[in-house]
């Protein structure tokens, strides 16, 4: 998951207290990344990042990631097809590294533009000494997120807003948040649920020049779909392609199977065009909705080249989380689901009975 926080100020500051500040903010964001914590200063701009190791080694997947020029940059999420990436810039990819070093490989040489050629989820922060100014960009959809706020000289980021707390002060309750989240059980917008903390649109950047100046883009573009004929075989080639991308030899694969259109396609590809592996080793693990009306679902694993859980005991919307009781209460904990009737009678004194 990771996550990353930065600062980046108008004029210099004391090296010591913006390192006290980006620490702060990492810290908030400790549940995102045990594996490790970085940070860095220039007596400008600070970034930091917490890292859930996933992707390269422990000690080169260590950020924020610096090239020969001197950038910075921290990110979180993941690139697809790193070595594809770096073979397309000349370079190579060595399984030990981490994808970030392709990512910025990728915005040395083509500028956030590149970022239209790659399939990754991200938000990142990278910072150009040579321009001494700060990029900030989020992938296309939104999928990581990317919080900020103005501070006294300057701005704030961070992957949650509680690190961006750490460093603002008081947070005041935006008017009209609770009623949207109320009705669409989420905040419209690029707003977030408090006053002067926003989000960076999906398929945005921004750049903070040296004088705190902002501009801001979109690096996305959104093509007519014209005709379905036409545009058929492209979906079906790019939805190939999006999903063995992410299926990778490094780890075995595992698809949480509803029964629905979506999961259904995505076990389907990912079985007959994902990384092949020998015919005695199974490809991946299908989880099963053991509720949900699947024709024949036997017979998916030994088509798909997958093995197959079922769950049972628990209604579907937990079903993929139930290890433990312990864990399938502290995840039911951290989802909008609080807000049942039950919860509003005691929560502790009646739980359901499925935790």
């Amino acid at each position: 998951m990771c996550g990353i926080a930065g600062v980046v100020f108008d004029a210099p500051r004391d090296e010591a207290e913006i390192l006290r500040m980006v620490r702060a903010m990492c810290e908030a964001e400790r549940h995102r990344g045990p594996d490790g914590q970085e940070l860095w200063t220039n007596g400008r701009v600070g970034l930091g990042m917490v890292r859930l190791a996933v992707v390269g080694s422990a000690d080169r997947g260590r950020q924020p990631i610096k090239d020969e020029q001197g950038c910075q940059l921290v990110f979180n999420g993941e690139l697809y097809e790193p070595a594809r990436v770096m073979s397309s810039l000349g370079g190579y990819f060595d399984k030990e590294d981490c994808d970030g070093t392709a990512l910025l490989r990728l915005l040395r040489a083509r500028g956030v533009t590149g970022l239209r050629d790659v399939g990754a989820m991200f938000s990142l922060a990278l910072y150009d000494p040579r321009a001494d100014e700060v990029l900030l960009a989020r992938d296309a959809w939104g999928e990581k997120p990317l919080y900020m706020t103005h501070i006294a000289g300057g701005l704030a980021f961070a992957s949650t807003i509680a690190a961006l707390h750490t460093v603002s002060g008081p947070l005041s309750i935006r008017a009209g948040a609770m009623q949207e989240c109320l009705i669409f059980k989420s905040v419209g917008g690029n707003q977030s649920a408090f006053e002067d903390v926003s989000q960076l649109p999906a398929g945005s950047w921004m750049r903070v020049a040296r004088d705190g100046t902002l501009e801001s883009g979109r690096w996305l573009e959104v093509r007519d779909p014209g005709a379905p004929a036409e545009r058929s075989e492209e979906i079906r080639e790019r939805l190939v392609q999006a999903i063995t991308s992410r299926c990778g030899d490094r780890y075995r694969n595992a698809v949480f199977l509803s029964g629905g259109l979506d999961s259904s396609i995505v076990a389907t590809v990912a079985g007959r065009y994902g990384q092949p592996r020998p015919a005695s080793s199974p490809s991946g693990t299908m989880w099963v909705d053991g509720r949900t009306s699947i024709a024949s679902p036997s017979g998916w694993p030994t088509s798909l080249a997958c093995t197959m859980n079922s769950f049972r005991s628990i209604p579907s919307r937990f079903r993929s989380c139930c290890a433990t009781p312990q864990l399938r209460w502290r995840i039911l904990s951290m989802t909008r689901l609080w807000c049942r009737p039950w919860r509003l009678r005691g929560l502790r004194q009646r739980r359901p009975r499925w935790c």
